[in-house]
């Protein structure tokens, strides 16, 4: 539980940078821990339900319906 609240205040306040206007790939690229961010800028390309087995229909959702250049909120995975 401690885990995942520090990971949720942490995606939050990642939210609040994005929703005032900073330039996503430059966040993701400052503190993505993902291995491929620096690289892609936190692009991470098409998804289905087949790379996402396991309980990331949440996930999938949100980045089916989040409208293009918004961001959805924090979604646990």
């Amino acid at each position: 539980p401690e885990d995942t609240l520090k990971a949720y205040q942490e995606a939050q306040e990642i939210k609040k940078r994005l929703d005032k206007g900073e330039d996503f790939a430059k966040v993701a690229k400052e503190i993505s821990d993902e291995r491929q961010a620096k690289e892609t800028g936190g692009r991470i390309g098409f998804i289905n339900a087949n790379m996402l087995p396991n309980g990331f229909y949440d996930l999938e959702t949100a980045a089916y319906t989040t409208p293009v250049n918004k961001y959805s909120g924090v979604v646990r995975s």
